[in-house]
């Protein structure tokens, strides 16, 4: 298990993404299996710790699965599971930093579900967010095209 893309993955977080990747595998939302949880922890320590030994599949599987036969599958699955929820924080993470993109993902949120009043409502405040942009570059105008694709899809 030393070099493993899950691993890799790991080893390239910041402190920041620790603490909320710590917050994030334990929300029911978007992990509900306690084997991921377990496998974060017992990783989260090993690197931590940089106990390169205590990588090897037969101890984390030990510690995650403890009492149990070693199972190379379950490992393998379970790991998955782990490098999915944080691909999913990555993903998470990166869309709460633009304003803008949260912005039209609520309006279009919105219109598909029939709110139509709070979607006019949101699409001003995306509107306004969009004008405070200084720079008018392809993003404004690849932005600017999306909201007149949500306004248009209102009325389809």
């Amino acid at each position: 298990m030393q070099n493993t893309f899950l691993l890799r993955h790991l080893r390239r977080l910041t402190k920041q993404d620790w603490r909320e990747l710590r917050k994030f595998v334990r929300s029911p939302f978007f992990n509900q299996r306690e084997d991921v949880i377990r496998l974060f922890d017992y990783l989260d320590g090993a690197l931590s710790g940089q106990k390169v030994a205590a990588l090897q599949q037969e101890i984390v599987w030990k510690q995650v699965f403890p009492g149990q036969a070693f199972d190379e599958k379950t490992l393998h699955y379970t790991s998955s599971f782990l490098l999915k929820t944080i691909r999913q924080y990555l993903t998470l993470s990166e869309a709460l930093e633009d304003e803008m993109q949260q912005q039209l993902y609520l309006c279009r949120a919105l219109r598909k579900r029939g709110l139509d009043e709070a979607f006019e409502k949101e699409m001003t405040a995306a509107e306004a967010l969009q004008q405070k942009q200084n720079l008018r570059n392809t993003r404004y105008h690849y932005d600017r095209y999306l909201l007149e694709q949500e306004r248009a899809a209102l009325t389809m």
